[in-house]
């Protein structure tokens, strides 16, 4: 019987070191940077979050965010998403409180961090269509 519980305690030691291996792999903790971030789910983000503000017609900054096209031309001073660049992505850094940046949006909720890391994926995958 004393064998069997050695053998058990074995098992359940190789077990947890498998996992932990698998754990601490070249991969882990890719899958929320590796995993396809749609369009659609960012611009579902920026219609419940942004629109008031930067919608059609006199968007603040000369920023609208109702489409691709307009969110990947920009604003006023420019583009406002860098394909895989977070640090020259201004909607990245204003909706991520980054510092010198004005936190978006000002007024109400600001976004959850699921939000947020899904518009991180989108820009780090190359904020594509």
């Amino acid at each position: 019987m004393k064998n069997l519980w050695i053998a058990l305690a074995g098992v359940a030691i190789l077990g947890v070191g498998f996992q932990v291996a698998v754990a601490k792999g070249p991969h882990a903790g890719a899958g929320a940077t590796k995993a396809k971030v749609k369009y659609e789910d960012v611009q579902k983000i920026l219609t419940v979050s942004c629109v008031r503000c930067h919608g059609a017609g006199r968007p603040r900054g000369g920023i609208e965010l109702t489409s691709y096209e307009t969110v990947t031309k920009g604003g006023e001073n420019g583009p406002i998403v860098v394909a895989k660049d977070l640090k020259k992505s201004p909607l990245y850094l204003a909706i991520s409180g980054a510092t010198g940046y004005r936190q978006m949006p000002p007024r109400g909720p600001q976004l959850d961090a699921k939000d947020v890391k899904t518009i991180e994926a989108w820009i780090k995958a190359g904020a594509k269509k």
